[in-house]
């Protein structure tokens, strides 16, 4: 059983070449297409679809190293699966979201992922189902009833400066209060020439969003004012 699910990508190539061809393809548009960077996405769905590109380029890799067992396929779908259950918990509008890059992802390797398991001997899974599942789960989400998340960022006028806390090469760090409802927090201006990519001004806002312990560190809002 071990040794069939080692030589399962080998003996899938050689009996049906087409499938992981196509798998390949698709896979390689899949990630160049999802890889970019937009700017109004909220940092947690930046987060999510990062983690959905890297699953696929990692399922790429092996397959085209050969190295791909069924196993992979499925530890692949219970990881975005359990980041999906994660996500829905804390916003449903992004697990939306990210349950629709999920499905989109089974599809791709759906066929690839049940020839593996039928050469490896062991019952194929219902991957379409498994899809299904995913974007069951927010289907009668009515997004229009959920605000944008621009809505709630703070404008500038509504911070009120206490103090400089700290200056760097890359910025300032000031004491601020929240006029609105008098929130003690910090702000920190980075002049946009100091930004060199997109990418580098999403990674505190990626970081930031994921945190768990809010004494470590709580962020409200990241955004570009002139």
């Amino acid at each position: 059983m071990e040794e069939k699910k080692r030589s399962a990508a080998k003996v899938v190539t050689k009996l049906f070449p087409r499938i992981p061809k196509v798998t390949t393809l698709l896979l390689e548009f899949y990630v160049k297409r999802e890889s970019g960077i937009e700017l109004t996405r909220e940092p947690l769905m930046h987060f999510c679809q990062e983690e959905v590109v890297l699953a696929a380029q990692d399922t790429l890799d092996k397959l085209n190293e050969q190295v791909i067992t069924y196993q992979d396929m499925r530890d692949m779908a219970e990881n975005l699966i359990g980041l999906h259950n994660l996500v829905y918990k804390k916003a449903q509008d992004i697990a939306k979201e990210l349950g629709d890059s999920i499905r989109k992802l089974i599809i791709i390797v759906g066929e690839l992922a049940t020839s593996l398991e039928k050469v490896s001997d062991v019952p194929p899974t219902d991957w379409m189902g498994v899809g299904d599942a995913v974007m069951a789960k927010t289907a009668k989400l009515n997004m229009a009833e959920i605000a944008p998340f621009w809505t709630f960022i703070p404008k500038m006028k509504d911070f009120q400066c206490v103090k400089l806390l700290g200056a760097g090469g890359f910025g300032a760090v000031y004491k601020a209060v929240y006029k609105p409802t008098n929130l003690v927090c910090t702000i920190k201006l980075v002049p946009c020439d100091k930004f060199q990519r997109h990418k580098q001004a999403c990674v505190d806002k990626v970081t930031a969003s994921v945190i768990r312990n809010p004494f470590l560190v709580k962020y409200y809002a990241c955004y570009c004012t002139r």
